[in-house]
């Protein structure tokens, strides 16, 4: 199953790109924290920077966000290859693919979605929900 949830905060203003017969695609760096405490009882903290990308209707609601807002992003790790121009390496990259994009206040009593579940394109890769499980 690939299935990736993160909350975090947008480094910066997201980029959207209107490409070729209309496509849209907007990327953005999500800074997601880690909290915890080490074994002297110390606070530690760290922040991983995480790429998110989104197409269609999901890119244009992401242009509208900006640096500092936190959201909530349930999507999937997609993995990315090309040749470096310059060196001719192959390269990679993983980022994860936004299917639902959530706007969250730091009053969560204000969280808006921003990406309504039965706005999930059809035959999108989303699990179904199973109210039967036994645990």
């Amino acid at each position: 199953m690939n299935n990736v949830m993160l909350i975090g905060n947008f480094g910066g203003k997201p980029d959207f790109k209107e490409m070729k017969n209309d496509v849209k695609f907007c990327a953005a760096s999500l800074a997601v924290n880690e909290y915890w405490r080490d074994a002297a009882g110390e606070k530690k903290e760290r922040t991983d920077w995480i790429r998110v990308v989104a197409w269609g209707k999901t890119a244009l609601r992401m242009k509208d966000y900006g640096k500092g807002d936190m959201v909530l992003v349930h999507g999937k790790i997609r993995e990315r290859s090309w040749e470096d121009e310059k060196s001719k390496e192959k390269r990679r990259a993983h980022e994860v693919e936004v299917r639902v994009l959530q706007k969250i206040h730091r009053d969560l009593k204000k969280a808006e979605p921003e990406y309504p579940p039965d706005e999930i394109p059809p035959g999108a890769d989303v699990p179904p929900v199973d109210d039967n499980i036994p645990f």
